[in-house]
């Protein structure tokens, strides 16, 4: 949840969860607005949950925090940071004896997109290698939405995709009376457990907060495969790409009037080219018993 100030908003918040009469294993809220050299205020604390943060620094504002069950083991993962002057911060934690990764991320709207993309991908790379159950999610200041038009969310996009990570979230988060966007999501390579996602619907802030169930009772405890896809793109299938890009006859696209024929016919060569030369391949991890977030 965007919380816009924790520290304004945390009675409201805490009465709403005590409201929906469920205890959430894991709580993040982004744009937490506190002051990296002083310790969070203790009225921010949540009975039954641990605190971690990662502030902003040097600048007011953004700032993330993961509110994790005391009957859940966790170590913060250091190694993992998209943090980036002053327009991102992130926090992932990995809990124990559970393989599984929670990571939440808020950047502010202004930041660049190609530095974002760039800090992401390496991220995720690192994060894919160790084969497990990742959960991302966070205010992206991206509007899905808006994929098949705005460049760097369609890159956001892909960069999630090629780690096989999918958004559970699909209806607008932030309303008002000018626009409806899509900014606050769920990511996740968990595709074939019981999993409800959803969108929760207050005014305590001008986002909505979003919410992911996950049913692990009829989950097996053995060590069983599960095929996951991934793409393998480095410097020399890019090469291939761009070499067929440039080879390929592009005039049909110019000779129809209708700029959603166009589009549809370019996306499509496009789409030839690109799973020709970053085909996705099938990967086998793991699949273990894991908590619900």
């Amino acid at each position: 949840m965007n919380s816009r100030s924790l520290t304004k908003n945390i009675d409201s918040i805490t009465y709403y969860l005590y409201t929906l009469n469920h205890k959430f294993s894991i709580i993040g809220f982004s744009e937490t607005w506190f002051n990296n050299n002083n310790a969070p205020p203790p009225l921010t604390n949540i009975q039954g949950y641990t605190m971690a943060q990662s502030d902003r620094t040097g600048k007011k504002g953004g700032g993330v925090t993961l509110y994790i069950s005391n009957d859940l083991k966790f170590k913060i993962r250091h190694d993992i940071n998209l943090t980036s002057n002053q327009s991102c911060e992130s926090l992932f934690i990995e809990i124990d004896t559970l393989y599984t990764i929670v990571g939440i991320v808020y950047r502010s709207p202004n930041s660049s997109n190609h530095t974002f993309n760039n800090n992401l991908s390496t991220s995720i790379d690192t994060l894919s290698k160790e084969n497990k159950h990742l959960f991302i999610c966070g205010d992206f200041n991206l509007d899905l939405l808006n994929s098949s038009t705005h460049g760097p969310t369609n890159d956001f996009l892909n960069t999630m995709y090629a780690a096989s990570l999918y958004p559970l979230i699909d209806k607008p988060t932030r309303i008002t009376t000018k626009s409806s966007t899509l900014i606050d999501n769920i990511f996740t390579n968990v595709i074939k457990h019981n999993i409800t996602p959803g969108v929760l619907f207050n005014d305590i802030t001008d986002h909505f907060p979003v919410f992911l169930l996950l049913n692990t009772s009829n989950e097996p405890t053995t060590n069983a495969k599960e095929n996951f896809y991934s793409r393998k793109n480095n410097a020399k299938s890019i090469a291939s790409l761009g070499i067929d890009l440039m080879t390929t006859e592009w005039n049909e696209i110019y000779q129809h009037n209708s700029a959603n024929e166009s589009f549809n016919l370019f996306s499509n060569k496009f789409s030839i080219l690109y799973n020709k030369n970053i085909p996705r391949k099938k990967i086998k991890i793991n699949k273990r018993k894991i908590a619900k977030p």
